[in-house]
């Protein structure tokens, strides 16, 4: 792949690139004291990470008639997608990407990216962070590698990595960052980006 993070400035524009419905199992605040405990399965909580073996799909997805993206996502919220969504267990999450690249890969993954200015309103979705992913795998930099608790904790230290309570990077500046960095010390998984998480507003409320 030719594209590269550094064509990015941190007023790029971004573009949803499907929708999913995951778990609930996420718990914020539990993020803000202990940023290493998802390294602790036991727990069952799960941080909000577009990597699906990490933060799980419903088990009734493939149930679902609406056609998925190269992605597993769909592209569309129609009234069946809302419905498994009301569900008490169940999150509506989206994710997005650089326009850029999300254009890019529109026809090798076959999906309609949906530039975020032009999201309905009425999808009421809550901003998250970033996570950093490398979007071909859906691999997170931050949860989909076995690195051991003093790992992770002394990648943090060096790149300066701070998650907010969701245990995602809170800016667009500090995500391209790290983004760079990690495709320094992952080259094989580069170029990592920032994927923005979003939820539905409803999940935040009644979390």
């Amino acid at each position: 792949m030719s594209w590269n993070i550094s064509q990015l400035t941190c007023e790029y524009q971004r573009s949803i690139i499907g929708y999913d419905l995951r778990y609930k199992a996420v718990d914020y605040d539990y993020f803000s004291s202990n940023h290493f405990s998802w390294l602790d399965t036991k727990t069952k909580k799960f941080p909000a990470t577009i990597d699906n073996q990490v933060w799980p799909e419903i088990d009734d997805k493939s149930e679902i008639e609406s056609q998925c993206n190269g992605f597993n996502l769909y592209d569309n919220l129609d009234d069946e997608i809302k419905r498994k969504a009301q569900h008490e267990d169940v999150i509506l999450v989206a994710f997005d990407i650089p326009t850029e690249l999300a254009d890019g890969l529109s026809s090798t993954f076959g999906i309609l990216p949906i530039p975020l200015e032009t999201v309905p309103k009425e999808h009421e979705l809550s901003f998250l962070g970033f996570d950093i992913v490398d979007i071909r795998t859906q691999n997170s930099a931050i949860y989909s590698f076995s690195w051991t608790e003093n790992e992770i904790e002394t990648i943090f230290q060096k790149l300066s990595i701070n998650l907010n309570t969701c245990g995602l990077v809170n800016s667009a500046v500090d995500a391209l960052r790290v983004s760079s960095d990690f495709d320094k010390m992952i080259p094989e998984h580069s170029p990592f980006v920032p994927c923005g998480i979003w939820i539905k507003k409803k999940s935040v409320e009644n979390k």
